[in-house]
């Protein structure tokens, strides 16, 4: 499985089907969530307009391929020194998602300015169980991890170089 950074897919081989799963996710959102709640914008904004202003309002993710097929993702917004997951969706097989969390916080491991994360709100059973499994040591990361301040927050602890 292939991991690919949403800012760096201009360049990407698979761009533009990259950015037609994208923009579904961002047109289509869970009905009523925080994301649908704060981005009503998108509405009245074109595709292009869309993919320039949503990482300057902090939103960025990664997408997951198998052979130039996107088939999963990991969304979420930035803020100071913490990422909130808020979306972690694929169609492979039971177990994916917990891998596509290992390769996003294991992106984590060179940007030292993201000292805290949140995995999901505490809303998702899954999401939960995925912070749950990182809490545990279940998910093998280049760091080390702690409960952070509520439901759906780690602490990232780095050794220091």
């Amino acid at each position: 499985m292939q991991i690919a950074a949403l800012h760096r897919m201009s360049g990407h081989p698979h761009r533009d089907a990259m950015r037609a799963y994208v923009m579904h996710w961002i047109r289509n959102p869970d009905p009523d969530s925080v994301f649908d709640k704060k981005t009503r914008i998108r509405h009245f904004l074109n595709d292009f307009i869309l993919l320039f202003l949503f990482p300057l309002m902090g939103y960025g993710g990664w997408l997951f391929l198998i052979e130039g097929l996107v088939v999963g993702h990991v969304f979420y917004q930035a803020e100071k020194d913490a990422l909130k997951i808020f979306a972690v969706g694929h169609n492979q097989k039971r177990g994916t998602g917990a891998t596509l969390i290992r390769m996003v916080l294991s992106e984590l491991e060179h940007m030292h300015h993201i000292r805290r994360v949140r995995i999901g709100a505490g809303g998702d059973p899954a999401i939960k169980r995925l912070w749950e499994k990182v809490l545990e040591g279940n998910i093998t990361l280049p760091f080390k991890v702690s409960h952070g301040e509520g439901v759906g927050w780690i602490n990232i602890e780095r050794t220091a170089t």
